[in-house]
């Protein structure tokens, strides 16, 4: 038996659930993880843990079920990638490699019935009552559940690790903040003020380009080569200054299903995003995602990648993953006497377009983006995600719209557990502290982001040895794109820096090529 992520149950009862045919029950056993024991797979309800299956295996890596395959390229979750930083979807790189759903059990098929995985959803849980208190205690639960006796919190200039932190500092902890950031950028000035003020013990760390290209090199990584390195930057801090900290680190990954990620900036503009028909999500989430290549560039990928490309199959893409959210809380089994208590969950996922778009965030967004962040640093920390926890998820969800914009659910968290820290900056604002309530000018000119030096040295994504490792890894891409179009991305990210995520995009699936043809060897010479 192995437990991939973290189960609050201890070995013992995983097994004793396992041995009585109680599997289904471990869904909701608390934390995140996949439990794989022979051929059974039983995935929690946290999106946090990633796991892969083909015909003949499974695994936490994508590239350690494709290397067991012939190699191939799935030309939609390729496109995905680039557009949106994450494919759709159970799709992978691989097409004969899917995603792993939370929330089921799975058995492994037959070769007669072709191999894989056969899963089955375990049933829903009752929604929650619709009251931001309980979403408060829902907070507090999954943070105590997360925490234990000691913990670490990677802390910032932002919301969200400030709400972990409250909730910590409610229950009696104390713990080592680690912060990444360049001298005078806001994450660290008030992070550090922060620690000052309660006389908490930090950790600093300015993540250099040396620091992410040792990153990329780490094979053993499960997330290597899922990300581009301008997303696996937020975490290099951890690898780097929290390898040795033996206890879990709280992380504020997946803050943002609280807070409508895919709202308009301005408060104003989301109300009126907030009162369109689910229909209009799509449009919603696809309208800060353009193709990130022009016309000229696009005669030189492969024909599959540029029809993947095409504005209306990236939408038809989005509309299939939303409509596939509205059918399967729809298939959920409900008896009569819960029927009339399910209303939260079936607007989210059939409301209005921000109900929509929020599943989205949370059924594409941090299934395949969040937990490859959080692979990328498997093996270093002992990382926990409570913003994922199912508990928490269904009190959000279950809130009315007006708590989900302008953080006011985060807000109040805050003032609730910790009033204090509300006496500290506010990204993006004027005032000198964290206001209650959404300020004015978050719905008249909309959230800004905060003076000063970004956290991170911009410079070392426009020179030097990050974009000379684009060039180096050109050719593992020929039969992708052109690699006259990678010297010439590569070039433009030298000069403008205009496109990095689209540059570091392309090196990422070759550094994803790299591995599975490494495994792949590696596994031929075993055999």
């Amino acid at each position: 038996m192995r437990i991939h992520g973290h189960c609050r149950l201890d070995d013992a009862a995983i097994r004793a659930a396992m041995r009585e045919g109680r599997a289904e029950r471990l869904v909701d056993a608390g934390g995140s993880f996949v439990i794989a024991a022979g051929d059974v797979v039983v995935s929690s309800r946290s999106v946090a843990v990633a796991y892969h299956h083909g015909p003949a295996t499974h695994g936490p890596g994508i590239a350690d079920v494709a290397a067991t395959l012939p190699f191939a390229w799935n030309h939609r979750a390729v496109a995905d990638f680039l557009v949106f930083a994450h494919p759709l979807g159970d799709h992978t790189f691989h097409p004969g490699v899917q995603r792993l759903r939370p929330g089921t059990v799975s058995t492994m098929r037959g070769d007669r019935d072709g191999g894989g995985l056969d899963s089955r959803p375990a049933p829903e849980p009752v929604p929650a009552d619709p009251d931001a208190a309980s979403a408060v205690l829902a907070l507090v639960d999954a943070v105590r559940g997360d925490a234990g006796s000691e913990c670490g919190l990677s802390m910032s200039g932002g919301l969200d690790s400030r709400v972990l932190l409250a909730a910590l500092l409610r229950l009696g902890h104390r713990p080592t903040l680690f912060v990444s950031g360049v001298p005078g950028s806001f994450d660290r000035v008030v992070a550090s003020a922060i620690a000052r003020r309660y006389g908490l013990p930090i950790v600093v760390t300015k993540v250099e380009g040396q620091t992410l290209l040792d990153g990329s090199r780490d094979g053993d990584a499960a997330g290597i080569g899922s990300l581009p390195l301008t997303n696996r930057a937020g975490l290099e801090h951890l690898r780097v200054a929290a390898s040795g900290f033996g206890s879990p680190i709280l992380l504020g990954m997946g803050g943002e299903y609280a807070r409508s990620y895919y709202a308009a900036r301005r408060g104003l503009s989301a109300l009126r995003q907030a009162a369109l028909p689910g229909r209009r999500a799509t449009e919603l989430i696809t309208r800060e995602f353009p193709v990130p290549l022009t016309s000229r560039e696009l005669r030189m990928v492969h024909p599959a990648l540029r029809e993947a490309l095409n504005p209306e199959a990236i939408r038809a893409r989005v509309d299939s993953a939303l409509r596939a959210q509205v059918s399967s809380v729809l298939r959920a089994r409900v008896d009569s006497v819960l029927r009339a208590r399910v209303g939260s969950v079936l607007r989210a996922s059939s409301g209005s377009a921000l109900d929509r778009a929020d599943e989205f965030f949370l059924n594409q967004y941090a299934l395949h983006k969040v937990s490859a962040e959080l692979a990328s640093v498997d093996g270093h920390v002992r990382w926990r995600a409570p913003f994922l926890d199912p508990g928490w998820v269904q009190a959000v969800r279950a809130l009315p719209r007006r708590w989900k914009l302008g953080s006011r659910l985060h807000r109040y968290c805050v003032a609730r557990l910790w009033p204090s820290l509300l006496e500290f900056p506010e990204a993006g604002t004027s005032g000198g502290t964290l206001a209650r309530r959404p300020p004015s000018a978050y719905w008249l000119t909309g959230t800004r982001y905060p003076s000063g030096p970004h956290y991170l040295d911009q410079r070392m994504f426009r020179s030097g040895p990050l974009v000379d490792l684009v060039r180096e890894h050109r050719a593992r891409l020929e039969d992708l794109v052109e690699p006259e179009l990678i010297d010439a991305l590569a070039a433009e990210q030298t000069a403008q820096g205009r496109r990095p995520h689209l540059t570091f995009g392309l090196l990422a699936l070759s550094l994803y090529r790299e591995r599975v043809q490494q495994l792949a060897r590696d596994h031929r010479a075993v055999s």
